[in-house]
């Protein structure tokens, strides 16, 4: 066991000394890469497809709040439905498997499912802000997917993504 885990980080060393970048998916995985041999000006944080980039939208007065993501705990949708005003539409994009929905203030009403990708695309350009309230999220793509889409983003401290810092304002986050 102890030369098979030697082999597979000389393997790791390696494969990583001769890469131009190393793509990572939260600020963990830098450190990792670091470690490595990987050069911190060569690391990339995880990207997005160009497709989700966004048209500036016209002016509408009712304001919709977006949130993708699995429901679960984890996910802490039921702390984002209880404090988003009435007056505030709130979507609820993803799977859910769990109990956990009954928890989440108007669930039924607010909740879309799973989305193909041009419908989700279309979700985020439509929205006027993202909210990722997760209790732990080792990145959040979702939160840099509607970024790409010109939506302005509110996260929790506790998202790698709330770590990084972009040439354009996150939005807001929050602890």
């Amino acid at each position: 066991f102890r030369t098979g885990a030697k082999f597979e980080l000389f393997g790791k060393r390696f494969v990583s000394s001769q890469a131009s970048r190393a793509i990572v998916t939260a600020v963990p995985n830098v450190i990792d890469a670091t470690k490595h041999g990987i050069e911190p000006d060569r690391i990339i944080p995880v990207g997005v497809d160009k497709s989700f980039l966004q048209q500036p939208k016209a002016g509408d007065d009712k304001i919709e709040v977006l949130c993708v993501g699995r429901i679960e705990p984890r996910k802490n949708q039921a702390f984002l439905a209880a404090h988003t005003p009435d007056k505030y539409t709130l979507r609820l994009i993803g799977p859910c498997s769990t109990d956990y929905a009954s928890k989440v203030k108007s669930f039924r009403t607010r909740w879309e499912g799973k989305l193909s990708s041009e419908e989700l695309m279309r979700a985020y350009r439509e929205a006027d802000v993202f909210v990722l309230p997760s209790i732990f999220e080792g990145f959040g793509l979702t939160a840099v997917e509607a970024m790409a889409a010109g939506t302005p983003v509110v996260v929790a401290d506790t998202c790698g993504v709330a770590e990084h810092e972009y040439d354009e304002p996150i939005g807001g986050v929050y602890e």
